[in-house]
């Protein structure tokens, strides 16, 4: 399933949406979803790609696991074109100075990140 997804985006542009959330053992886990023009479908879908566990929070580590994460299941970072970071306002994902915000837009030079942060 996982595959015939990555097949469908091919070379395509795409936009992934992340949130890092912690389960009830307090382990942390990143989730992903991707977003892209399905040639199969002919229309913008949604797809759950996945979690991978982060031992450390640093933005330094949320960031290789986004990278790693999104290279292991065969996108090309290349033709990313949105970042969504759905976030409680923590400063290690949406810091002004030096976040997983702030080194995903230095890194890939997308104007088009978005944060969005928990309004309840």
């Amino acid at each position: 399933m996982l595959k015939e997804l990555i097949n469908d985006i091919g070379s395509e542009e795409f936009s992934i949406i992340i949130d890092k959330s912690t389960d009830i053992s307090t382990i942390k886990y990143m989730a992903y979803c991707v977003r892209h023009f399905s040639k199969k479908l002919n229309n913008l879908v949604t797809n759950f790609l996945g979690f991978s566990e982060i031992a450390t929070a640093t933005a330094d580590q949320l960031y290789n696991n986004f990278t790693t994460f999104i290279s292991e299941v065969g996108l090309d970072l290349k033709h990313l074109i949105v970042i969504a970071i759905g976030t409680d306002g923590v400063s290690n994902l949406c810091g002004i100075n030096y976040s997983l915000f702030t080194l995903l837009k230095k890194k890939f030079q997308i104007y088009n990140l978005l944060n969005v942060l928990a309004i309840c």
